[in-house]
């Protein structure tokens, strides 16, 4: 434990110490930082625009992204790690409540739904895109000092059970997803289809 608690946080020296050395790349970082899961959820909106398919890939990564939050919110319960700035280490760039930093909510909630996508019928493009931006977002949250590297290893573990999860068990999503669907596609035909008439 003592090893990997030394490891852990070597990791995170050897990225933190890009901090606070350049306006530019730090206002670049903590932009990824924090938003990075706001792109995330205009991607989902995107696809949910598109066809049948793509709506229901969208409900089932938003399935995803709650699950995996939700086993953060479990963990929290039981275990609790200091941030880094708390322990007086690192340089941090944004303010962020003491509360626990494992696993990382940011981290976790882009890395289930990257990996859902990951494992759907969607084009290789988007995949490749939103795991490398979920990847970035999570060191990103290393690089402003909010979270250690084992934080983020944490969140790839909640994502992977999450993502995994929805995944092996979409069939029985189906009913409920077509639900949402079809009542979605009512109210557009109503408010607009009709209007037109």
């Amino acid at each position: 434990k003592k090893m990997l608690n030394q490891l852990n946080i070597s990791i995170f020296n050897f990225i933190n110490n890009f901090a606070g050395n350049n306006n530019v790349l730090d206002n670049a970082v903590i932009f990824l930082s924090e938003y990075s899961p706001f792109i995330f959820i205009l991607v989902l909106l995107f696809f949910w625009f598109q066809n049948r398919n793509k709506k229901n890939i969208t409900l089932l990564a938003t399935y995803s992204a709650t699950l995996g939050i939700i086993i953060n919110y479990i963990i929290g319960l039981f275990y609790f790690e200091n941030r880094p700035f708390v322990n007086g280490l690192g340089t941090n760039l944004v303010k962020h409540v003491a509360d626990s930093s494992f696993p990382s909510d940011h981290s976790t909630f882009m890395l289930s739904i990257a990996l859902f996508i990951l494992y759907s019928k969607v084009n290789k493009k988007w995949k490749l895109s939103l795991l490398i931006l979920a990847s970035t977002g999570a060191l990103a949250r290393i690089y402003i000092g909010v979270h250690y590297p084992i934080d983020i290893f944490g969140s790839l573990i909640v994502a992977f059970i999450a993502s995994s999860v929805i995944f092996l068990s979409k069939k029985k999503t189906y009913k409920i997803n077509n639900l949402f669907i079809n009542t979605y596609l009512i109210i557009i035909e109503k408010l607009f289809i009709n209007k037109k008439k």
